[in-house]
C-alpha cells in the first residue's frame, strides 16, 4: 500500500517512483492511495512454450494464449483478494506501465520499487520487458468515492489516434 503524492511530481510516497502520463494520474486523482503488485507464471511455462515453437508453432501459440490467460485469471484473483482487504474503499481498474500514455520504461522503477527480482523472481530484461515473460505488474487505485471502472480498451485510451500496437491491429493488453 502506498500513499499518493498529488504534486507536482505525482509519485508513491516515501519513493522515487514518479507516476509518468496523463492516463495514470487522471485514474488516481481521485484516490487516497494505491496497492502495486505483481505476478508472475515463473519461468516454466517460457521453457515449455519455447520447447513448443521447436517441436510445433501452432501449439506452441495456443500454450502461449492459454498462458497468458491464466496470468491475467491470477491477476484477477489477486486484485479481488486485495479488494477485499480494503472492504469500504471503492477500486480502479488495473494499470500497468504501457497502458495509454504510461511508458513501458517506468516498468523497471516499478520493480525496483516492489523488489520483485528478490521477492517473485521477475527481473527486466536489456529490452526493457519482464522475465519470466507471463508477469504482471498493475496499479490500483483506492478511494472513498465510486470509481469508474472502464475496461481498458482502445476507445477511452488517450493515445488511440497514434497507437503502435493499434497500427499493428493489436492492443497493449496483448503484451
Amino acid at each position: 500500500k502506498f500513499e499518493l503524492e498529488k504534486d507536482e511530481d505525482f509519485c508513491l510516497k516515501n519513493t522515487v517512483f514518479n507516476l509518468q502520463g496523463e492516463d495514470i494520474k487522471k485514474l488516481l486523482e481521485e484516490c487516497n492511495f494505491c496497492v502495486v503488485m505483481a505476478a508472475t507464471l515463473g519461468g516454466e511455462i517460457d521453457t515449455e512454450i519455447r520447447k513448443m515453437q521447436i517441436r510445433d508453432m501452432a501449439k506452441a501459440v495456443i500454450l502461449d494464449a492459454c498462458a497468458s490467460s491464466a496470468i491475467e485469471n491470477v491477476c484477477d484473483n489477486l486484485q479481488k483478494h486485495i479488494e477485499d482487504e480494503f472492504d469500504g474503499y471503492y477500486a480502479t481498474r488495473r494499470f500497468s506501465p504501457g497502458y495509454g500514455d504510461m511508458p513501458l520504461e517506468s516498468q523497471k522503477m516499478l520493480c525496483n520499487v516492489l523488489q520483485t527480482h528478490k521477492n517473485t523472481g521477475i527481473a527486466i530484461n536489456s529490452g526493457g520487458l519482464m522475465t519470466p515473460v507471463k508477469s504482471v505488474t498493475a496499479i490500483i487505485g483506492f478511494s472513498d468515492k465510486k470509481q469508474k471502472r472502464d475496461k481498458a480498451n482502445c476507445e477511452n485510451c488517450s493515445l488511440n489516434k497514434e497507437c503502435i500496437y493499434r497500427k499493428e491491429g493489436r492492443n497493449c493488453d496483448d503484451n
